[in-house]
């Protein structure tokens, strides 16, 4: 009876096994980080291998497929391991007829190390050629994807590379369709749209939300046993230092955790795209255990194919475990998804959770969004923004008159119905930031169009509490600098200079059934419509330079780029960066590309700078590529800063005739018929309000920019750069008549013959003092014949290159690989630069652009009064040397309260012996040199009823530091220095005060403080700058030690050592950076004997806010500085862009002396308010109260 109980129960559980198969339209098996061959991995596959269902399964492995570091590039020792490890991974799938997919992780890409390329292209190559086609890499071969896997009508998969978003190493790829974030984000944005109505998988190694080590939580273990994540025996108790690991891996994030702002802009940029779908649920690895997340968006981890780490459960979390496992996820007959997780406990693979996530249809949502009346009219009278003009007389003075009158106008504008314009125009996907929304629209042919609002939407710069406050009304006024309508007047000025245009119509967008649910961000707004690519298919700039650079027989229009380029100096547009260009194009027989520029974007047109604020923001030293819009044309050379690099491509082309041909062309087609008919294409309202104003500015700017092209042609041609392309050429540089210096470039076919020329210039050495010629990949030539005075530079790249050199009045510097370079000729005119490093001979646009900065000082404390000063700097540009080749700044700084005067110089030369930069610093503190001395020690007496004057210190103090300085990336140094130090002290100027009293001075000087002192000495300091800013930081940390070592050269000189350190941290507590916290501790020791005034000083401004500056004197020194920044508001504007906010400060700190020691902590607390004008400065005001009292603070810039 009993038997026939058990087969009863067996069939009914098959029957209802078989049920639940049957209603599985499609099964997903997730499995992440199981590139490791142990016996977890074996159960974790055999498990899962064991779930598959025949032609209903795919499985994605979630990358780091391969640990340690990928695989193994051919001939390397871990080759054939590495191939067995992730043939282990699909074997078993394959074979039960599922499709395999690979997403790459971290460890796949050589964890992030320099040959991470390499070996994520080397894993795709052997999937690749198993030549399966149920086994695929996704995305293949170092590209970011994404990669659109359809399952069925219902359901998608979106994979995409998320370590190529954060890899810091070399990933230049041009066999990628995407090869910049901005495409990346484009065309998953297009996705998004596409794929709207379905139920899609996004999937990439790295979770969006997660409540492992990578989303900075940790265990009790990692606090008190640190070294078992080094060795998992290791369990040796370090409690406190334990905390350390934790507390620095959240602090200070590598970009492989959540906390790291690369993986937060990630985050940030591919939730965006998905904004409108309903139907996205995450999955990835990466962390090694299994969570399933519903915290606004649904996220699965799967990461414990083959290892396992600590999780925890945390807001959102339905399900966490540290175990080996899998997740299934099964689309059902409704649609839905069932998500199951297994999990390896004891030695069986169990089901420990499911849940099912219900498919929401997009139809609903979209009709309940069009419920709008349509409009029958054909036009609208609106306003486009009457706030603009509702300001005082005192704004407007400050701020400028701007164009506020038409911002408020009434006007009448057509009205927008799209599902009627050309057919029917239906959107795509969705594009913009949080003040510009775009939409990208297709009409019935399958030509792209772009509409966008006029009026941005500022206010999401703001706190969403300050949204309705004074601070919105602050940002919204930078719109009035710029016209409403000016993007219409472009047309017929772009026709009659023959350049590409796009037909632009500001308009109100009627509701329309068409705009489904993108209503909400444009029904009943003005905005601007026009043809994404007027003249048909067209690439960005990166890939024409691509192209460009791949083959020789692509090439460019560069007479209609040096005319459009004329086009913005008319009309004002100066903000023409690289994204501001489509590169329309037109293909030979021989499938080669012809491009015609075509600009885009014109929202700076007729942009004004007016009002005292932007006038001195506009300056040269400050914000050179501001311009106003008026008939003068002021700094010609800053207009073309915004697209120098493109300049630097196409100008090089034309000598001075030519030049002036052109200018001339374009100067005579811009006549004054064209001019009104441009300003005739206004709405009637701003035609009214200033045509007289605006068609005199047109004349009086068109006539002058002869004048203006003949200055830039000057600073343009100083130094110019000249590319080959990567096929083979001869490149021919010989004097020529008049003493002019010609460089001709041919193209050399493949059996060796010379062919067409592709470049012909004369250049005069009058005007040009050097020529930067870069020669890329190619087998190539170079002969030189050159005594004229132009210097010339030749970088090669791979390649076997050939040099000649017949005759050369100054040495030519040849920078090139080690291998297939070859010299001939007058070989003693050469220096050579040959290395494998490929710095060497990379190309680096030549940047033309030094400057004189001048940059005010002031500030205000109860000790200095008050304090003004200015540095005035020089910067000056070398050949492939960034931020500059070399830079001098002078600087003072007076006290008005004490008559103390500071006089400054720093100098530096980068890389100027080898890698190494040569860096001086000099210091003169004087005449009347003020300083507070309170004596040695940590309970120093400071009697009030002593006037302040009793507690300082005159003297003159030099100090002179000539540094070698290392880099290592952007943020490391390393520099060693020899040091001089003079100090004299004048009686005269003392007497009367603590320092002319021995026994209250304390230190080794205390009796000869009067005698002058010489010191030599030498320093050695490390910084580790890993700050986002260095003006406003809001991650990462900083890290400084300073060890100096001072030898007296005199008989009232001692000898003594110092070494100090410094390390804070930034954290932003919410991802915009409203609320952030940092914390610095300093501390440091003397040894020795050290004079009074080098003694280690805690006290104001400089380490504890509360106390007169330098209120305590020490031998040694420890303090800590905690402070809070909440940021206020955004200022967004061209003219200041800013910041605006409070801050906090707890402050705690003291000094030890021998034998004047005492327990106390000193401590300060207080906050203010900070302003941080153009993203250049900051000025902040701060109180601080102490036991001794409130004083107040006034400087510029933050301590840390």
């Amino acid at each position: 009876m009993f038997k026939n109980i058990g087969i009863l129960l067996s069939a009914l559980l098959l029957a209802v096994a078989l049920q639940a198969q049957d209603s599985v339209l499609q099964r997903i098996l997730l499995i992440g980080d199981a590139g490791a061959i142990n016996e977890h991995q074996k159960e974790v596959l055999t498990a899962a291998a064991g779930n598959i269902l025949p032609s209903k399964t795919r499985v994605l492995f979630l990358g780091d497929n391969i640990y340690p570091r990928g695989m193994g590039l051919p001939g390397a020792p871990d080759r054939v391991a590495t191939e067995k490890i992730i043939a282990a991974q699909y074997a078993p799938m394959i074979a039960k007829g599922a499709t395999v997919y690979f997403i790459p992780g971290n460890h796949d890409w050589d964890r992030m190390g320099k040959n991470g390329l390499a070996k994520i292209q080397e894993q795709a190559a052997f999937i690749n050629n198993q030549h399966n086609p149920l086994l695929q890499a996704v995305p293949s071969g170092g590209c970011p994807g994404p990669v659109e896997i359809p399952v069925n009508d219902h359901l998608v998969i979106i994979a995409f590379d998320s370590e190529w978003w954060l890899f810091r190493h070399n990933k230049d790829n041009d066999t990628c369709g995407c090869t910049t974030k901005e495409e990346f984000i484009e065309a998953l944005s297009y996705l998004a749209n596409k794929d709207r109505n379905k139920t899609v998988l996004l999937a990439a190694h790295h979770p969006f939300r997660s409540y492992g080590v990578h989303g900075g939580y940790f265990q009790f273990k990692d606090h008190l046993f640190p070294l078992t994540n080094l060795n998992k025996n290791l369990y040796i108790p370090l409690p406190v230092i334990g905390s350390l690991y934790p507390f620095l891996r959240t602090a200070l994030p590598n970009a492989e955790d959540q906390m790291h702002p690369d993986y937060k802009e990630m985050v940030a940029d591919v939730d965006s795209a998905f904004a409108r779908n309903l139907n996205v649920v995450h999955v990835a690895g990466h962390e090694h255990g299994l969570q399933f997340i519903q915290n606004g968006q649904i996220q699965i981890v799967s990461g414990a194919g083959a290892k396992n780490a600590y999780v925890k459960k945390g807001k959102g979390s339905r399900f966490a475990s540290d175990r080996s496992g899998f997740v299934i996820a099964d689309q059902l007959t409704d649609y839905s998804l069932r998500i199951t997780y297994y999990f390896l406990k004891g030695n069986q693979m169990k089901m420990a959770f499911t849940d099912k996530i219900p498919f929401t249809a997009h139809t609903e949502l979209e009709e309940a969004i069009s419920t709008s009346p349509l409009v029958q009219e054909d036009s609208v009278v609106v306003k486009a923004d009457p706030e603009l003009d509702q300001v005082g007389k005192a704004h407007r003075k400050w701020f400028g008159e701007n164009y506020r009158k038409e911002w408020a106008a009434p006007t009448r504008l057509p009205v927008l119905k799209l599902s009627q314009l050309h057919g029917g125009l239906k959107p795509t996907q969705q594009g913009g930031g949080l003040q510009t929304k775009s939409l990208r629209l297709e009409d019935a042919t399958g030509k792209e169009w772009v509409l966008r609002n006029v009026v941005k939407n500022m206010e999401f710069l703001l706190p969403e509490t300050m949204r309705q406050t004074f601070a919105k009304d602050v940002i919204m006024d930078a719109l009035s600098a710029q016209h409403p309508y000016s993007a219409l007047i472009v047309p017929p000025l772009a026709a009659a200079a023959g350049v590409p245009h796009t037909n632009p119509v500001i308009g109100v967008v009627a509701p329309d059934k068409n705009l489904g649910m993108y209503s909400s961000d444009f029904i009943n707004r003005i905005c601007l419509l026009e043809e994404r690519e007027p003249l048909g298919k067209s690439d960005n700039t990166p890939k024409m330079y691509k192209t460009l650079k791949k083959d020789n027989d692509n090439t460019v229009d560069t007479a209609v780029y040096f005319k459009a380029r004329l086009l913005d100096l008319l009309i004002g547009d100066w903000d023409r960066h690289e994204d501001q260009w489509r590169w329309a194009y037109k293909k030979n027989k021989k499938d080669n590309k012809r491009y015609t520029p075509v600009p885009r974007d014109r929202d700076q047109v007729l942009h004004v700078v007016d009002g005292v604020f932007p006038a001195i923001a506009s300056s040269k030293s400050l914000m050179p590529r501001l311009h106003d819009f008026d008939g003068k044309i002021k700094k010609v050379n800053y207009y073309f800063m915004a697209g120098s690099k493109i300049n630097a491509n196409f100008f090089n082309q034309y000598d001075e005739n030519r030049w002036t041909q052109l200018v001339s062309e374009f100067t005579g087609n811009i006549t004054d018929s064209v001019l009104e008919a441009a300003l005739r294409r206004l709405p009637g309202s701003s035609y009214q309000l200033r045509h007289d104003q605006l068609l005199k500015q047109f004349k009086e700017r068109r006539n002058n920019i002869p004048a203006a092209m003949a200055t830039y042609y000057r600073f343009f041609n100083r130094i110019v750069d000249i590319q080959t392309s990567d096929k083979n050429e001869l490149v021919q540089i010989t004097d020529a008549d008049n003493g002019g210096l010609l460089v001709a470039i041919y193209k050399i076919s493949q059996s060796g013959k010379t062919e067409q020329q592709l470049f012909r210039r004369v250049f005069d050495p009058s005007v040009t003092r050097e020529l930067r010629l870069f020669i890329h990949d190619g087998n190539d030539s170079v002969v030189i014949h050159n005594t004229t005075s132009v210097k010339l530079r030749i970088i090669g790249q791979k390649g076997s290159k050939s040099y000649l050199v017949e005759e050369s009045k100054r040495h030519i510097r040849i920078y090139g690989k080690d291998t297939a370079v070859a010299i001939n000729g007058a070989t003693g005119k050469v220096w050579a630069r040959l290395r494998k490093d490929s710095a060497n001979t990379s190309y680096m646009p030549t940047n033309l652009y030094n400057r004189v900065q001048y940059l005010p000082d002031a500030a205000i404390n109860r000790d200095d009064g008050f304090m003004l000063g200015l540095s005035v700097r020089f910067i000056n540009q070398s050949f492939r040397k960034a931020p500059y080749g070399n830079m001098q700044e002078l600087s003072f700084r007076h006290s008005f309260t004490t008559g103390a005067f500071h006089f400054g110089l720093k100098s530096e030369w980068l890389h100027a012996l080898g890698n190494a930069d040569i860096v001086v610093d000099a210091d003169l503190y004087a005449p009347d040199n003020t300083q507070n001395f309170f004596g040695l020690g940590n309970n120093t007496e400071y009697d009030k009823d002593n006037h302040i004057t009793y507690y300082r210190s005159r003297f003159t103090l030099l100090n002179v530091t000539p540094k070698l300085r290392w880099r290592k990336g952007e943020k490391t140094t390393f520099s060693l220095a020899p040091l001089f130090q003079m100090y004299s002290f004048d009686t005269k100027d003392n007497t009367g005060r603590l320092i002319m009293s021995p026994s209250l001075v304390h230190s080794y000087d205390s009796s000869t403080v009067v005698n002058t002192k010489y010191f030599t000495g030498i320093s050695a300091a490390y910084t580790r700058d890993g700050r986002n800013s260095r003006l406003l930081p809001s991650s990462g940390g900083y890290f400084n030690i300073t060890v100096l070592g001072f030898k007296g050269l005199n008989h009232y000189s001692g000898n003594f050592a110092q070494a100090l350190t410094e390390a804070s941290v930034y954290k932003k507590l919410d991802p915009r950076g409203v609320f952030v916290i940092s914390d610095r501790i300093g501390g440091g020791a003397t040894f020795g004997n050290a004079p009074f005034y080098q003694s280690l000083f805690l006290g104001g401004q400089d380490n504890l806010l509360g106390f007169r500056q330098y209120r305590f004197a020490g031998e040694q020194m420890l303090y800590n500085n905690f402070r809070v920044r909440i940021k206020l508001m955004d200022v967004a504007s061209y003219i200041l862009p800013g910041q605006l906010g409070v801050t906090g400060f707890f402050d705690a700190g003291k000094v030890w002396a021998k034998g004047y020691n005492s327990d106390e902590i000193h401590t300060g607390v207080g906050g203010g308010i900070y302003f941080s004008p153009a993203q250049l400065f900051v000025v902040q005001a701060l109180a601080g109260y102490s036991k001794e009292g409130w004083l107040p603070y006034v400087t510029l810039g933050f301590r840390f």
